[in-house]
């Protein structure tokens, strides 16, 4: 097996039971299990896998078709093993992204959504969650580095 380096960014914030996961530039099936091996530890360390999940796509650029594989089938993994409330795929500047994203995750449970405003987000989280965790939350998909 070949070795390949991993192409692609991400972040995984918690923010009491919301996860966001920035992502950014194209991903290759590197990343992906780079991505994959961080989820199984940060979850790990979660007491209640009932989180919201944010998926910040706004700076993401694509997926290798093998990466791709890879990411649907963690996706149905995750499903099956109940690990998510609700998942929601966010790219406020971008309908073309937001689409992309939904059709290549292939995106077709109603526990997963897209919003594409930071008004539509705040409103879909203060029905579950405290002003002060949405600014939180609202902060770090606002951020423009991924290291913050």
């Amino acid at each position: 097996m070949v070795m390949q380096n991993s192409h692609g960014d991400y972040k995984l914030i918690q923010i009491q039971d919301i996860v966001v996961i920035r992502t950014m530039g194209a991903w290759n099936q590197e990343c992906v299990r780079n991505y994959i091996e961080s989820s199984e530890a940060h979850f790990a360390k979660v007491k209640s896998l009932q989180v919201v999940i944010i998926i910040d796509v706004s700076l993401l650029e694509g997926m290798t078709p093998d990466a791709l594989m890879l990411m649907n089938s963690y996706n149905l993994q995750c499903k099956a093993r109940n690990m998510f409330r609700s998942q929601v795929y966010y790219a406020p500047s971008s309908n073309i992204l937001l689409k992309m994203a939904l059709t290549l995750l292939k995106v077709t449970d109603t526990k997963q959504i897209s919003i594409k405003s930071p008004k539509a987000l705040r409103s879909y989280l203060s029905k579950e969650f405290s002003e002060s965790v949405i600014s939180e939350v609202m902060a770090v998909l606002e951020s423009s580095d991924l290291n913050e």
